[in-house]
């Protein structure tokens, strides 16, 4: 684990602006910006890959390749009308090294669920599952005539 830490911290550095964040375990990168409208997000997503010591960088000084076809992208927003509904915005498309990064609606990092309205449903929904598999798994055990046996006897 140490090794790792050690050898990502490149990585993990390179978001440089305020508005701009990474973070990493193990083999798991993400980086966070923020902007005025998701042109402008989408640019700076752009400008950390591509730029002088950016992520591209990195990863041909370390040997290290991006599989792009694994990167994704997800435009997050809470904007909504008057009358509540969502306002879906348009989305520009990320292009890095001549291929289009997929949209994604919801994301899965370290086993947290975040969609793009920023709610937490899917994460939710997956701990209301788990916990009623042990519960039932649980019951099934605790069963008094198939259930563990006591070794009191």
């Amino acid at each position: 684990m140490i090794l790792y830490i050690i050898y990502n911290t490149d990585l993990i550095e390179i978001a440089e602006e305020n508005q701009e964040e990474s973070l990493g375990y193990v083999d798991d990168a993400i980086v966070i910006v923020e902007g005025e409208n998701f042109h402008d997000t989408t640019s700076k997503i752009e400008d950390i890959m591509n730029r002088q010591g950016g992520a591209f960088d990195w990863s041909l000084q370390h040997n290290s390749n991006f599989e792009i076809s694994k990167l994704a992208i997800m435009h997050a927003a809470q904007k909504r009308h008057k009358n509540k509904r969502m306002v879906r915005l348009p989305r520009p498309v990320l292009k890095l090294r001549g291929t289009e990064i997929k949209e994604v609606n919801s994301y899965k990092y370290l086993g947290i669920h975040v969609n793009y309205e920023l709610r937490w449903d899917i994460q939710s929904q997956n701990c209301t599952t788990h916990a009623t598999e042990y519960l039932l798994a649980y019951r099934r055990l605790t069963k008094q005539a198939t259930g563990v046996k006591s070794c009191l006897m």
